[in-house]
């Protein structure tokens, strides 16, 4: 039986892989909240930061007030963002979104059994929010799209994320109340043959 990683000499053989669908997923463990200041301790909104009449200049502290763990790191990535911050009217935002989920899932899916070398994958999404509110589907849908296409191309997964080699096909939600989380399932099709 072939195993993941090992060399298949596939030439002349019959060998066909069955590939199993492959589950990964982000679910946000800590709310970010920024720390007070670094100098007094208020929270920045406090009118001693005001820039005219303030008696302290608000000192930044990088990191999150409930888990001491930077704004980047994974605990706090669940659900996606609405592409609705993109009307802010600067582009960097987009990047920047994208450059995220894009490592984010790339990590997840290093740690996944996904093989390398793949022809194609279809994806199917589920999402939670942990609440009841109203959302358009697409505006939270394109950076998870856009960004884990990039990714399995990048870490060479596929090809490249054209029609042929990456289908994103249902993303539906499900609620668990309280519970921010992204699920994606991958069904890979075959590998590809060296040649």
């Amino acid at each position: 039986m072939a195993q993941l990683g090992q060399d298949i000499d596939y030439a002349g053989s019959d060998l066909t892989l069955v590939l199993e669908p492959v589950m990964i997923s982000q679910v946000k463990t800590c709310a970010w909240r920024a720390k007070p200041c670094g100098t007094c301790g208020r929270p920045q909104s406090n009118k001693i930061h005001r820039k005219e009449t303030g008696s302290c200049t608000f000192k930044k502290q990088l990191r999150c007030a409930r888990c001491d763990l930077p704004k980047s790191h994974p605990d706090h990535y669940g659900a996606p963002p609405s592409m609705n911050i993109l009307g802010l009217g600067k582009p960097r935002v987009y990047q920047n979104l994208k450059e995220t989920w894009e490592a984010l899932l790339a990590g997840l899916l290093r740690e996944s059994d996904l093989p390398r070398g793949l022809a194609s994958v279809m994806v199917e999404g589920e999402v939670s929010f942990g609440d009841e509110d109203e959302r358009d589907q697409g505006n939270h849908r394109m950076i998870v799209e856009k960004a884990l296409g990039d990714a399995l191309e990048a870490g060479e997964w596929i090809p490249n994320d054209s029609w042929d080699h990456y289908q994103f096909n249902g993303f539906r939600r499900i609620e668990e109340p309280g519970v921010s989380r992204l699920r994606l399932i991958l069904f890979p099709s075959t590998l590809l043959i060296p040649r």
